[in-house]
Order: structure tokens, then C-alpha cells, then sequence
């Protein structure tokens, strides 16, 4: 197997240089110490320069004390564990607890973590690629597959490596441990003893900057059953820095929080082999723009290639015993989720929902948009958001999500537990949580729903009740103990959700354009047994322009401004006429944004509405190089004149009024090229 490496190396070497690139192959085993089979820690700081390429052949870690810089436009290869030889072990990178990860790519050098062969790379010409792997799909089974690839489209390949995960020391709930900030988390099909936990006591605690990041064909399974997903955090802190990143084509989830308390924004996921965003054990940070779009990705197994819950959010798993109660106050602004129609799987279970919650998850969801959820559309009663009853522990039926939304999220009303934190000092329910808005400690608000079965029963919807059921059992998307029907949490007036259930017509979707075409079956690869594999129908998305449209472009309130969170009007995760995502995704590469002609159509004559009457701000995306100018006028309808001039800088910019006190301002914001 040796030389089926040195190999590997040599077939990369030539890749490179066919493509023009000189970049040296780096083993990234070679720096490290073995610290058990498969696994290999470094314990020293290393820099990773982009004149080279590095191999991770096999779980690479980043040990305690020891910082891993990677240089902008850098290339990491995940290898598979047919070349690390070494089962459930491919090539993955693990960022120990004390240890420090520092990618910090840009927009225009993106850092790249991919597989062996992928040509699609700066320095390389992107097309089909013949190669041999193995592969694990939800049945564990490994398959010896020899295929052609081609890394031009977006196609089904995952699971060829393993992926990201970043080890913290912030607070988090796990199921055996009795004192709050003493449970610590071990990295799932990882060896218990080799201390890869996370977790810990300071919800400060930085794990470092992930930046501008791509992550594709990841999602190996690591131990029966058990797939890695393509980012992972366990108690992450909100020290640490993380935004625009993106993660395609990965078996399992794309992005999972294990507690902690980090804050992300810019999140891209394209085709999640299961969830999009899965968040779980006390998680409590802040999310802003995120962006998914479904796919089935034809694996085998339920779990691994076919794309479940928009967002699954969990709060705790086992909870009997006093003194580790921490629930999942999280809270999540700003986001556009695309599902892939698909239907339940024939037992009852949810292929295809937007919005899953359980076990006491205590979420605040504002200014979404959640499309193409809940089913084909040939189910009525096939739901697209729904809360999961429990009835196991008695915990989790007092604490079933839905008692959240409609308690409120006053000090009085969170666990009263205390701990220590990692100073020594007693810390209580006001250090704890943090993250959330006045109001109720769960809602879903200023969302819009479309192209979805139905939402929610009415009270006298006996067709619902009889086919759903008011017992706890895991069917009940709207049924809870104690509660009844309560279908208030989306449609009560006061969240101003917009509900638009089996529209199918582009004139109201909140989105620019989607185009989809419709698959039938999808096999994984034919040397897979068929049993083992998915074949359910559903969507594909073959071009998307996610900027808002309808509905999404103006919201009934604006997101509170926090000092972290950006307070934009619109609803979604792209404001109506710029694609943050354009530039430095694959999902750019792969032409799934249209063509880079279309790239003018970035710039157009908007109108944003002032959302702060006592200090307005416009805030708004900007292209480098566009002049902008800031309007105002006391109607809506205008006339408008100029309040200044801004050059745009390529991100985010406000522009503050500030003498402004007139409740009756409206503002917009127009490129100069279109007065």
C-alpha cells in the first residue's frame, strides 16, 4: 500500500504540472506524530503556503498549543482510505481542543479542501477523471468503485474523505455528565482515547479564523453507521471567527453545531447528503446568511445521500438528572433554504422538511426563506416544518419545543442552573444565554414559506388529526402535550410570516429564478447493491439566482442590531441585488449562479426601506468599484434626493443619517450607472 501511495502522490504531481502548476506535494503525515493508526497530530505551528499542495493521509491533528495557518488560495487534498489504507481513517482535519486553525483565504483566493482528484482547481483543467476508491454508504459496507467523474458538474460524488472539525472549550449539554461545564464531547467515530473532545467552560474561547473556505466530496464514514459531516464544531466559542465558507457535495450533514456558542455568517451548502444545518446539545451562537439547496445525492441509506431537514435542531439527548440542563437557545437570521421535493419514505418519516424540532430546542428563526419543501405536492398532509414530540424521558415532554413559543424569554423562565466557568467564577442563566431577542424564547418570524404542502392544521381539520394523531409519538408535527393544536407558532399575525402553500408560479417566488429538472431514480453506482440504495423521486437544481425577490425583498422589521449582527430589512439570505456567494464558491465554478455575462445583472436600481427611525442607516452589499448613491425622501414614492456618495468596497457597507429624527424617512440606495 505504500507504493499505492507514493503513487497517488506521483498521479497528483502530474495532474499539477499538466495544469501548469510547479506546486510541490506535501504529506502532511510527515509533519506530524503517529499517535495511533491512522491518526497523526501535529504538535508544533505550521504554515501551509500556496505554492504547494497538501495531502491529509489520514486524521490530521491539530494538537493543543500548536496554530495551523494556511495561506489564501491554498489546495488540501482529503485522501481516501483505500490510499490511507487504514479503515474508517481517511484523510480529515481535526483542530484539537487549545489547539488553533488561522485559514484565512479571500475572495479571490478561496482556500480549497477536496479529494484526491479533483481537476477543478486553479492551475488545472476541470473535466471527467477516471479512478478507483472506496466508498461507505449508510449500510457501512465498503465497495470498491471504479468510475468516471467529472468535476466540471455538480454531479452526486461524496463520502471520498472525511472533512473539518473544530474541537472548543465553551459550554455545552452531554448526556454523562452531572455538572454543567464538565461534559465533554468526544468527535464522533473517533477513539475515545484519544482525548478529541470538545467542550468546556468558556463560551469566550476562540478555536481561531476559518475564512473564506471550500469544502467538497467529504462525508466518509468513520465508524459503522457514523458519517463526518463537512464542518464540524464541538463547543465552539464565540472567540473565534468564521464566516463565508462552503461545503458541497457532503455525505452527511453540511454544517453541525455540537454546543458551544459560535457565531458563523456567509454559510454556503450545496446537496447535504442529510441535514443542511444541524444543530444540537446546547447550542447557543448566532447565524446570519445562510444559504442551502437540496439534492438527492443517491446514496445508500436513509441517512447518507439523500437530503433530510433544512435544519434539524436538537437541544439535549438524555436528560434525568439535575444540574446539566442547557438548552439550545440559539438564534438564526437571514437565511434561504431550497429543498428537493422529496416524499416520505413509505414508513411515515420525513424525507424532505424545512424546519425539524426536538428535545427541547429552543430556537428564534427571523427574516427566512424556507422553498420546495415537505414532499411532491401529491400529499396533502405531508408537512414541511414541524415540531417532533417526544415521549421517552419526561423532561423532554415538559420541555417540548413547542412550550417555547409561547413562553417568555424573560430571565425568570431559563433553567436556573449555575457552573463554574474557567475563571472560577459562578456563572448563572444571565452568562448562559446570551444570543436571543426580547419576546418568546422560540419563534419563527418575518419568514416566508412557499411551494410547500401544508403548514400547519386548523383547529377543526379532522383530516390532520385523524391521519397525524395528539399522542406523543414521533408523528405530531403540531400536537403537544399539554398545549393541544397550536398552529399559532407560523401564522399568528404578529410573527408576519408569509405563507404561500403549493404555489408553483415564479411570479411569487421569493427568490429571483430556480430552474429544476425532475429525477426519477438515481442509483449511487451500479456495483452497489440496489437494496442498499436511494431511489426515491424529487428535484434537481440546475441554475439558481437566490437573490430576493416578492416577498423576500422587504421585511416587516428589521434584524436587531447587536453590534455583531448586520440590521438588514429583507428577508433571506441575499438582499434583491447582490449574490454574495458569486466569486469564491464552487457552486460559482460549476456555473450554477449562469454564466459570468450575467455578472452586470449585480448591480440594479434598488429601493431599501429605513428600518430605524431614530438613527437610520442604509445597509447594503456593494460591488468594487460601483459608485452608490444614499437617497432619501419623507414618502416612499419620492422624490428622492442625495444624501452622499459611496464607493463600493466589494462587502457590506452602511451609510448612517445622522441627524436624522423624522419617523416619515424612507431611503434607497441606486448605483450611480443607473441614474
Amino acid at each position: 500500500m505504500k507504493q499505492m501511495t507514493k503513487g497517488m502522490m506521483a498521479l497528483l504531481c502530474a495532474a499539477g504540472m499538466a495544469g501548469g502548476s510547479q506546486a510541490a506535494n506535501v504529506s502532511m503525515k510527515a509533519q506530524c506524530v503517529t499517535v495511533a493508526s491512522g491518526c497523526y497530530e501535529l504538535q508544533t505551528n505550521m504554515t501551509m503556503s500556496a505554492a504547494n499542495t497538501y495531502l491529509l493521509d489520514g486524521v490530521i491533528l491539530v494538537g493543543d498549543g500548536a496554530a495551523l495557518t494556511i495561506e489564501p488560495g491554498t489546495l488540501i487534498r482529503g485522501q481516501n482510505t483505500r490510499t490511507t489504507a487504514v479503515p474508517y481513517r481517511p484523510g480529515m482535519l481535526i483542530i484539537k481542543r487549545g489547539g488553533k486553525i488561522y485559514a484565512n483565504g479571500t475572495a479571490s483566493q478561496p482556500i480549497i479542501f477536496t479529494d484526491e482528484w479533483d481537476n477543478n482547481v486553479p492551475g488545472q483543467t476541470a473535466g471527467p477523471v477516471s479512478r478507483t476508491y472506496e466508498y461507505r454508504g449508510g449500510n457501512s459496507t465498503p465497495y470498491t468503485l471504479t468510475d468516471t467523474y467529472d468535476y466540471s458538474k455538480p454531479g452526486n460524488l461524496h463520502g471520498v474523505w472525511g472533512g473539518i472539525v473544530l474541537c472548543g472549550k465553551a459550554f455545552n449539554n452531554w448526556d454523562n455528565k452531572n455538572t454543567l461545564g464538565t461534559g465533554e464531547i468526544n468527535c464522533e467515530g473517533m477513539d475515545v482515547g484519544l482525548g478529541i473532545t470538545g467542550g468546556g467552560r468558556d463560551d469566550d474561547d476562540s478555536s481561531g479564523v476559518v475564512k473564506y473556505v471550500q469544502i467538497r466530496y467529504g462525508g466518509s464514514i468513520l465508524i459503522s453507521n457514523k458519517e463526518i459531516n463537512g464542518y464540524t464544531m464541538y463547543g465552539v466559542g464565540r472567540g473565534t471567527e468564521q464566516h463565508h465558507i462552503e461545503v458541497f457535495n457532503n455525505q452527511d450533514d453540511t454544517f453541525e453545531w455540537f454546543g458551544g456558542t459560535v457565531n458563523s455568517k456567509y454559510l454556503v451548502a450545496w446537496a447535504p447528503g442529510d441535514d443542511t444545518f444541524d444543530s444540537d446539545c446546547g447550542f447557543r451562537g448566532k447565524n446570519q446568511f445562510l444559504f442551502g439547496v437540496q439534492r438527492n445525492m443517491g446514496g445508500t441509506g436513509r441517512e447518507s445521500g439523500c437530503s433530510d431537514k433544512g435544519m434539524e435542531m436538537d437541544g439535549f439527548e438524555v436528560q434525568t438528572a439535575p444540574g446539566r440542563t442547557l438548552w439550545s437557545a440559539s438564534a438564526w437570521y437571514n437565511i434561504t433554504l431550497v429543498g428537493w421535493m422529496g416524499p416520505n419514505d413509505g414508513n411515515g418519516k420525513q424525507k424532505n422538511v424545512a424546519i425539524q424540532m426536538r428535545d427541547g430546542a429552543s430556537p428564534q428563526i427571523n427574516h427566512s426563506i424556507f422553498m420546495d419543501f415537505g414532499g411532491n405536492g401529491s400529499d396533502t398532509y405531508t408537512p414541511a416544518t414541524f415540531i417532533e414530540n417526544r415521549d421517552d424521558t419526561a423532561d423532554r415532554i415538559a420541555n417540548n419545543p413547542a412550550t417555547h413559543f409561547v413562553t417568555d424569554n424573560l430571565l425568570a423562565n431559563w433553567p436556573t442552573d449555575t457552573a463554574t466557568n474557567y475563571l472560577g467564577t459562578t456563572i448563572g442563566p444571565a452568562y448562559l444565554y446570551t444570543s436571543q431577542r426580547p419576546g418568546k424564547q422560540a419563534h419563527i418570524k418575518d419568514c416566508v414559506f412557499w411551494h410547500i404542502p401544508q403548514l400547519y392544521p386548523t383547529e377543526v381539520d379532522a383530516a390532520l388529526i385523524a391521519k397525524f394523531g395528539t399522542s406523543n409519538s414521533d408523528k405530531g408535527p403540531w400536537f403537544t402535550t399539554g398545549l393541544g393544536s397550536y398552529a399559532g407558532w407560523a401564522t399568528d399575525a404578529s410573527q408576519n410570516n408569509v405563507v404561500d402553500i403549493f404555489s408553483d408560479s415564479s411570479t411569487y417566488m421569493p427568490i429571483r429564478a430556480r430552474t429544476q429538472v425532475p429525477v426519477t431514480n438515481r442509483l449511487f453506482a451500479a456495483t452497489v447493491p440496489a437494496a442498499y440504495s436511494n431511489s426515491v423521486a424529487g428535484v434537481d437544481v440546475t441554475f439558481i439566482d437566490p437573490r430576493g425577490s416578492n416577498d423576500a425583498v422587504i421585511a416587516s422589521a428589521p434584524v436587531p442590531n447587536d453590534g455583531w449582527l448586520s440590521p438588514v430589512s429583507y428577508r433571506g439570505a441575499f438582499d434583491s441585488y447582490h449574490n454574495w456567494a458569486r466569486g469564491w464558491t464552487t457552486m460559482e465554478r460549476m456555473g450554477l449562479f449562469g454564466s459570468s455575462s450575467a455578472a452586470g445583472t449585480e448591480v440594479t436600481n434598488v429601493t431599501i426601506t429605513a428600518f430605524n427611525v431614530a438613527t437610520p442607516v442604509a445597509y447594503f452589499h456593494t460591488q468594487k468599484g460601483v459608485t452608490y448613491r444614499v437617497k432619501v425622501a419623507t414618502i416612499v414614492s419620492g422624490p428622492y434626493t442625495t444624501l452622499s456618495e459611496l464607493e463600493g468596497t466589494g462587502e457590506l457597507v452602511s451609510y448612517l443619517d445622522v441627524g436624522a429624527t423624522d419617523p416619515t424617512k424612507f431611503y434607497k440606495v441606486v448605483a450611480v450607472a443607473f441614474e
